[in-house]
């Protein structure tokens, strides 16, 4: 894939896609990695709980994001790094809900701004 975009991937604590427990992204450069992001983060306190499935898959355990950002900070530094850059994933459909679950959520005082363009590898 040539051009500029930004490769994106969460992991959520449970199935609410609005339970953001951590996220990686990777920039890419006319097929070079220019640079990668990664954190925890502390779902909304409402999600906050971690279901056995899950850490199951990441490994990711509730004691792991106590003192991880929260959403608000976290989505501040994914809108910093993404800097307008088209985001693809594996799972588009997923990380994108994640974004909008998390982003809309009247549980935390941050909104997403208009979806981003995106790519889905799957």
């Amino acid at each position: 894939m040539s051009g500029t975009w930004v490769a994106i991937d969460f992991e959520t604590a449970n199935a609410y896609r609005g339970s953001p427990c951590v996220v990686g992204l990777t920039a890419v450069e006319d097929g070079h990695i220019t640079d990668r992001m990664y954190t925890l983060i502390r779902p909304p306190a409402a999600h906050r709980h971690f279901d056995s499935y899950n850490t199951l898959v990441h490994g990711i355990r509730a004691a792991d994001v106590e003192s991880a950002p929260g959403w608000a900070e976290a989505l501040q530094q994914i809108l910093e790094f993404t800097a307008g850059r088209t985001l693809v994933a594996h799972n588009a459909a997923f990380d994108l809900g994640v974004l909008r679950d998390a982003g809309s959520s009247n549980l935390v005082g941050v909104r997403l701004p208009a979806a981003p363009a995106c790519g889905c590898t799957a």
